[in-house]
C-alpha cells in the first residue's frame, strides 16, 4: 500500500509541473512531465485504491487534448496529493 502511494504522489507532482508548463505554453517540457506521468499510472496497483482514483487515473489516461486539460491535471494533481497523504 505503501508503494501505491508513493507513486500516486510523483504522479500528483508530474501532473501539476505538466498543468503549469501548458499554462507557461511550455509544450516540450509539458510533454515530457505527461509522458512520466502515464508511466507512473502504470506502477499503480489500482486493485488497492478507491474508485475515485481510479476513474480519475482512467480521465488521465485517456486525455483527447493535454494542452485543454491542463487546468484539470491541476486539480486531478490534488486529488491524487490529497489521497497519498491521508
Amino acid at each position: 500500500m505503501e508503494t501505491n502511494k508513493v507513486s500516486i504522489s510523483s504522479l500528483a507532482l508530474d501532473l501539476r509541473r505538466a498543468a503549469q508548463a501548458y499554462q507557461r505554453s511550455s509544450d516540450r517540457v509539458a510533454e515530457r512531465f505527461m509522458n512520466e506521468a502515464i508511466k507512473r499510472i502504470s506502477e499503480i496497483d489500482t486493485s488497492l485504491t478507491p474508485n475515485y482514483i481510479k476513474e480519475l487515473l482512467y480521465k488521465v489516461q485517456h486525455s483527447t487534448d493535454p494542452k485543454k486539460d491542463a487546468e484539470e491535471y491541476l486539480m486531478y494533481s490534488t486529488l491524487f496529493q490529497n489521497y497519498a497523504v491521508a
